[in-house]
Order: structure tokens, then sequence, then C-alpha cells
């Protein structure tokens, strides 16, 4: 924010699963008082060719200008020379205007390295840029956009304080447990807080046969699929299986290609950097041993565990409704010194593996 107001680029980094165009959109409605920001994505020239990706960027960059700019006919770029010029002269028309304004650029990985490489150029070009910024977001950090001498920008995840203020904002009051409990599955990713926080609003609340799984929706069978692929790698398998503790380690080669595909994130500390495991539920997809829909319920609704089969001891009671119940001949009965009655009742507690709570209501009536 502070790099925008001084009309100073900005090249941002946004992770998987960081929704940087929700971060872009709240950050315009953020700057409002102090540029007039458009937000515009790239994700349409994703497979385009050069000159179509050039002549988007021209438009793009037109709007920088005041409103009334739309109506002036834009160039035809077909070259890299043609989107050089006519590029220069969008800009220049931008640092003219009274109203400062600032270009937000989403999906930057989407258009072919060669035309980031001109974009750049032409940026770095500019003498000045006293009226009119620029803001770009890519997945990855490459080195053929050059905006400024600084490093790029990494977008981060949300804090737990973040996060719960979130989970409050988009679902509205919550129960602590539930918050508490959404707060740690979550981990702070930005697109499963707002998945989760959405379904909570609908009314999808953690079942006790799926836990908070049911709150993922679509967005389960996408991190599944990330986690298997990094698995398909015994070298990755091993490092993730690592990390999978959550607690946080000092940054190796091979977490880059973790780091890309958004299962492990960078955490600040001095020294060396660090890397950890993004979520809990990331964490919890390493094993395949989560329950699938339909399977038995679960002890706790927010565990991420499966939930185990207790086994029967030697010498204990089962819990089993289908053994049959013992009777006792009226011969026997008439040496007791307690009815009939009292009998069956004992039998049938000590067959059905009865709780305390049911002795103790039984002890009354006995």
């Amino acid at each position: 924010r502070n790099q925008l107001r001084k009309f100073l680029p900005v090249a941002l980094v946004a992770p998987r699963w960081s929704s940087p165009g929700v971060f872009l959109e709240e950050l315009a409605a953020d700057l409002t008082s102090a540029l007039r920001c458009q937000v515009v994505s790239a994700r349409s020239s994703l497979g385009k060719s050069e000159a179509e990706a050039w002549n988007f960027l021209i438009q793009a960059l037109n709007s920088l200008s005041h409103q009334g700019a739309d109506t002036r006919p834009l160039p035809m770029v077909m070259d890299r020379r043609g989107f050089c010029v006519a590029a220069a002269q969008v800009l220049e028309d931008a640092s003219l205007e009274e109203e400062p304004t600032a270009l937000l650029l989403q999906g930057a990985e989407n258009l072919p390295l060669t035309v980031l490489e001109d974009l750049g150029r032409v940026w770095m070009a500019q003498e000045t840029h006293n009226r009119c910024t620029l803001l770009v977001s890519a997945s990855v950090a490459t080195p053929a956009l050059v905006l400024s001498e600084g490093p790029w920008t990494e977008l981060v995840d949300y804090t737990e304080r973040e996060t719960m203020f979130r989970l409050r904002a988009r679902a509205g009051l919550l129960p602590v447990d539930i918050l508490v409990e959404a707060t740690r599955f979550t981990g702070g990713v930005p697109i499963l807080v707002d998945t989760v926080a959405a379904s909570l609003a609908a009314g999808i609340w953690p079942t006790r046969s799926e836990g908070w799984w049911a709150t993922l929706g679509g967005l389960e069978e996408e991190l599944r699929a990330a986690v298997q692929v990094a698995l398909a790698s015994p070298d990755l398998a091993e490092r993730f299986f690592v990390l999978r503790d959550g607690r946080t380690r000092a940054e190796e080669p091979r977490d880059r290609t973790l780091l890309l595909s958004g299962l492990v994130r960078r955490v600040r500390s001095f020294g060396a950097p660090r890397v950890q495991v993004r979520a809990p539920a990331i964490a919890a997809l390493a094993e395949d041993d989560r329950p699938r829909r339909g399977a038995r319920p679960r002890a706790c609704s927010g565990s991420l565990e499966r939930p185990r089969r207790p086994r029967e001891r030697a010498g204990t009671l089962s819990h089993r409704v289908d053994r049959p119940l013992p009777t006792i001949s009226e011969e026997d009965s008439e040496h007791s010194p307690l009815p009939w009655g009292c009998f069956r009742i004992v039998l049938a507690l000590l067959a059905h593996g009865a709780p305390p709570a049911a002795w103790n209501a039984k002890r009354r009536f006995l």
C-alpha cells in the first residue's frame, strides 16, 4: 500500500490458493481515497499469441487515463517495437492526468514471457511516474518481468487473528469451539478460509461422518490431487512427510517444487529461511486413511484422523446387541432371595454392556 501511494511499481507473488483476485479487490477499495484503481485479470490471455497479449496490455494500460479515454482509438500492435511505442504513449498520457491512478494486473503468469519482458522494459524506460503506478501479480516470480530494482513481494497467508476475524465477517457469529476448529483446520490459507466461511454461512456445518471436509465441497478433490502429484516423487514425498507435523524447518532446494505447488509456505525467521506445511487440512491428505463419504461416524466432528474401532479385550463386555438374552428357569428363581424381575434386569444389563449411568438408574429400583 505504501509503495502504491508513492507511485512505485509492485511485483507481487501470489502462491496457489491465495485468492489474489479477492486481495486486489480489497486493496482497490482500501486505496479509493488516494488512487483510482483498475483491477484487470489476464486469465483470458492464456494460450493466446504474442500479438493478442500485446493488444490486451495496451487496452489495460489505457485504463490508467481518465474515463473518457475509452472513446480514443487504440493502435493495433503486431510486433515488439510497435508495442513499446504504443505503451510508452499511453503511459505518457496517463502521467498527465490530474487524478492519480493505479493498474492492478492479476494472473501475469498467463502472458508470454516476451510480453512480460516488454512490459518491464517500457515501464523502466519512463523517466518519472508521478501520476500512475502499476501492480503485477503472478504465481511465480519470473526474472522476465523487471519493474524496479527491488525484489518481488510475496503474498502471505492470514494470521490466526485475521483468520478468526474473516470467518466472523463472512459467516457471522460462531460458537467459540467451532471458530477455533475452523481456524486450525484452514491454517490461514485464503481460499480455505473463504470456502469454509461460505459453507458455514449457508448452513453447511461439519458432520460426524465427514468432519470439516464437508465444508470444502469440490475444493477437497483439488487439494487431494495436488498432494498426490507431490507424493508421486519419492524425494518430494519424503520431504513432505517430514514437514507434515506442522513444525518449521530450514528450507532445502527440493522445497521449491512444494512451494510452487502451494503445499508449503515460507515462514519469516532470523537467519536461513524456513518452511512449513500451510494447513493441517493439507497435511491430513497425505494419509489415505481419511474416511470417505458415508463412512462410520468419527469420534470428534473436528478430527482429521480416521476413527478406529475399539478392540475387545479378554474378560470385558461387548456392546453388541445381537447377543441372545440369557434365561433362568423357575426352579432357580424359587431359591433366589430377590424377585424374578430383578434378575432379568441385572442379566440384561450384563448382556448389553450398559454404561455406568444405566447402573445408577437401576440401582434405586433394586
